[in-house]
């Protein structure tokens, strides 16, 4: 049997990117939680575990002075404000193309932009993205259900998941 592996096989860039900075991480010591899973894969998870990186849903969870990774969908602001008030140390594993989203998001929402990010309002790159304009984003999962937004002042920005296909942002 002759295997052959594709070209793009394997994480994307984002990925391989918080991976290595857990990693990095674990060679400094201490207790290490990360603010969700790392990323959305079972097996490197679950290796991180026994690693010694352990897992927390809220910032609160964290103790006062410890260390926290941002996963690689990133988060809201809010997140850096009260790790900084709690003085926890943040290691900030999102994804490059995720913080310029956050980015944009931010400047454009000042601007006076409606921001519309296309994806999945449940997923915690959404729900990052949409701290940056004050959880104000229309959100729409479907291209049917962004046709029923109606910008404020007639000025838009739209985004999307990085994740989403080019198909499905395309509304095919």
């Amino acid at each position: 049997m002759k295997i052959i592996l594709a070209e793009t096989a394997g994480f994307c860039f984002g990925v391989n990117n918080a991976i290595r900075i857990a990693g990095e991480t674990l060679v400094r010591g201490g207790t290490i939680n990360t603010l969700g899973p790392l990323i959305h894969n079972d097996q490197v998870v679950n290796d991180l575990k026994e690693k010694g990186i352990g897992i927390i849903s809220e910032i609160s969870e964290v103790p006062e002075g410890s260390r926290v990774i941002i996963r690689a969908h990133g988060v809201a602001p809010g997140i850096y404000r009260e790790a900084e008030e709690r003085n926890i140390e943040i290691v900030d594993a999102t994804c490059p193309y995720v913080k310029k989203i956050h980015k944009l998001v931010k400047k454009m929402h000042e601007d006076g932009y409606t921001i519309v990010i296309a994806g999945d309002r449940n997923h915690p790159e959404v729900i990052g993205i949409n701290g940056w304009c004050g959880n104000s984003a229309l959100i729409a999962g479907t291209p049917e259900e962004a046709e029923t937004f109606a910008p404020v002042g007639g000025k838009c920005c739209l985004v999307a998941q990085t994740t989403m296909t080019r198909e499905r942002f395309d509304g095919k």
